[in-house]
């Protein structure tokens, strides 16, 4: 009896390998992203891609949701002054 995929099973025919050209990988890549921003759930099995036989897609991306916080926290840094420098204070006269 074969296994159970309850979140699902994305297979790469023909593998993309650790050795593959890099507009296939990036390709691939794409492909997963697309699936992401779609619903594919951290437990979906991943097939064929990179240097592992089957792996969870929450190995190669993390969830659309820490995205969107990585994202914004980027944001809020660079809205973020640069603390004031602190000069010598001129003595009292």
């Amino acid at each position: 009896m074969g296994r159970q995929y309850k979140e699902g099973v994305i297979h790469f025919a023909p593998n993309i390998g650790k050795d593959s050209p890099a507009e296939l990988f990036n390709r691939a890549f794409d492909t997963l992203t697309m699936f992401r921003e779609n619903g594919a759930k951290d437990g979906t099995v991943i097939r064929a891609f990179g240097a592992v036989w089957e792996q969870p897609l929450s190995s190669i991306m993390p969830a659309p949701s820490v995205l969107r916080r990585l994202e914004q926290a980027k944001t809020e840094a660079g809205r973020r002054e640069p603390p004031a420098k602190q000069g010598k204070k001129e003595p009292e006269r």
